[in-house]
C-alpha cells in the first residue's frame, strides 16, 4: 500500500499552523491507512510509529477530531478523522486517493440510474421520489422513505447482532444512498456482502472489524465496491435477474480496471 499525498496540503491548516509533531502524526496516518481509509492501531502505537511522544500523539488526534473552520473540506466542519472501534477513519482518504475523471463519474451515474431501472424492472424496492408541494402527497412520500430507511436499519441490526439506535448520522447516511438511486435491496445486500467478508470481519493485521453503518454506506463509490464483493463462507447469494447480472459484472470489470490503473502508476 502506498498513499498519494498531494501538494495542495502545504497550503492547508494542518501543514501552516500546526506543529511538527502533528504533521509527523497525520503523514504516518496516511502511510499506515489501508484501503478504506482506516488506521486501526492505538494512541501508544501510533505515537511509536510516529517517534513522537504519547502526549504529542494524544494532542494530534485530538486536532484531527476537531472542527476546522478554515479548513478547505467543509464536509465534515473540517474534521479530519472520525473515531471508530480499533482505531480511527480517514474522512477524505478515499476521496483524495481515487479522484475521478468527469468521465468516470459520469459513467458511474449512469451505472446507477441503470441499476436504478433494472430493479424496478424487476420488482425491486425502490425509494419514494419527492413530490412537490402537496401537502398529502409529502407526507405520504415522507412516511414512505423513512419506511425504507428503517427496513435497511433493521437488517443492519439483523444481520451483525447490533443493538444500536436509528440517530440522525446514520439515518443521514442510508437516506443518502437512497436517494441517489440505491435500492433497498442493494443496501441489504452491502451488508450481507460485509458479514460473509473475513477481511471486515476482523480477518486483518489490526484485527478489527468493519462494520458501521458510516462505512458501509459512506458514499456511492463504497457502496458499488460492497456490491461486488463475493459471498463466501457458504452463503449462497440471491438470485438476480439478467439485467442485475449484466449491471454486476460491469461494477466487477470497472473496479478491476481501477485497481490495474492504480498498479501502473
Amino acid at each position: 500500500m502506498y498513499a498519494k499525498l498531494f501538494s495542495q496540503i502545504l497550503e492547508s491548516t494542518l501543514w501552516t499552523t500546526e506543529s511538527l509533531e502533528t504533521k509527523i502524526l497525520w503523514i504516518t496516518m496516511l502511510a499506515k491507512a489501508d484501503q478504506e481509509g482506516i488506521v486501526g492501531s492505538t494512541i501508544p502505537g501510533l505515537a511509536h510509529l510516529a517517534g513522537i511522544s504519547v502526549e504529542d500523539c494524544k494532542a494530534g488526534i485530538g486536532k484531527f477530531l476537531s472542527p476546522d473552520e478554515y479548513s478547505r473540506t467543509q464536509e465534515s466542519e473540517g474534521r479530519r478523522i472520525e473515531a471508530i472501534d480499533g482505531g480511527w477513519l480517514l474522512l477524505n482518504y478515499t476521496k483524495y486517493r481515487e479522484i475521478a475523471s468527469k468521465s468516470h463519474q459520469r459513467e458511474m451515474a449512469r451505472e446507477r440510474v441503470a441499476r436504478h431501472r433494472a430493479n424496478k424492472k424487476a420488482g425491486g424496492v425502490t425509494p419514494v421520489k419527492r413530490k412537490k408541494k402537496k401537502c398529502n402527497g409529502s407526507r405520504s412520500a415522507s412516511a414512505s422513505a423513512s419506511k425504507f430507511r428503517k427496513e435497511v436499519f433493521g437488517h443492519w441490526l439483523e444481520t451483525f447482532g447490533k443493538k444500536s439506535k436509528l440517530d440522525a448520522k446514520r439515518d443521514r447516511s442510508i437516506k443518502a444512498r437512497l436517494d441517489e438511486g440505491y435500492t433497498v435491496a442493494d443496501l441489504k445486500r452491502v451488508c450481507d456482502n460485509i458479514k460473509a467478508s473475513k477481511y471486515h470481519q476482523g480477518d486483518n493485521k489490526s484485527g478489527a472489524v468493519y462494520d458501521s453503518i458510516d462505512l458501509l454506506f459512506r458514499d456511492a463509490d463504497h457502496v458499488d465496491k460492497y456490491l461486488a464483493l463475493s459471498r463466501t463462507n457458504g452463503q449462497q447469494q440471491q438470485e438476480q435477474t439478467p439485467e442485475q447480472k449484466a449491471a454486476t459484472k460491469k461494477r466487477v470489470d470497472r473496479l478491476v480496471a481501477m485497481g490495474l490503473e492504480r498498479k501502473a502508476q
